[in-house]
């Protein structure tokens, strides 16, 4: 295959060095405001991407802040139910560790006690009852019986999720009704039997 022949390029006019100067700080002018625009442009999406984070965040907090909101109202209008209030923050390490031994102790002592988490972060929404608890650090623990009198709590910052355990459990044991505790030592007793 053959090329056709390319016309020759014209001839650049000989430039002085006062015009050679000037062309290259045109030049420099052009690409320093390219490399400004494209970094404006870089930021404004950062800060985009940024705000739309921020605002998901926000929204994830008001729904979970909502639902807590409404979990602690059922629990407190019901004049047979304790309440074990657990205060957490979404990035506490132990506060995620313990979901799951909360979660055994909702569904295990049910029948008389409901477990509502506090997301002591978002200030706005548990800032009184933070307050009036006392809570400083998460997770902690506050026990109400059903008036909505605190019987107990466990506010500090637990070494470990054993600890934790320990805390929750001794304020489960504490606020157990009577009769209930009997029907829990009577179960154990028939469990370690059955060993």
């Amino acid at each position: 295959m053959r090329f056709p022949k390319l016309p020759p390029l014209p001839q650049l006019p000989q430039l002085t060095s006062r015009q050679s100067a000037i062309a290259a700080g045109a030049c420099a002018a052009v690409v320093t405001a390219t490399v400004a625009t494209l970094s404006a442009r870089s930021r404004a999406k950062r800060d985009q991407q940024r705000f739309d984070a921020f605002r998901a965040a926000s929204l994830r907090r008001a729904a979970a802040s909502d639902a807590s909101s409404r979990a602690l109202a059922s629990s407190l209008a019901d004049p047979n139910k304790s309440t074990l209030l657990a205060f957490y923050a979404p990035d506490c390490r132990l506060c995620a560790e313990m979901v799951e031994p909360l979660i055994e102790v909702a569904t295990g002592e049910g029948d008389w006690l409901d477990v509502v988490p506090l997301d002591a972060d978002d200030g706005a929404a548990w800032a009184l009852e933070s307050l009036r608890f006392g809570i400083s650090s998460v997770p902690s623990y506050v026990l109400l019986d059903p008036s909505g009198k605190a019987r107990g709590k466990s506010v500090g910052w637990p070494v470990d999720l054993e600890a934790a355990e320990r805390a929750v459990a001794r304020l489960v044991e504490a606020g157990r009704p009577k009769g209930k505790r009997k029907a829990k030592e009577g179960a154990a007793a028939a469990a370690g039997k059955k060993k």
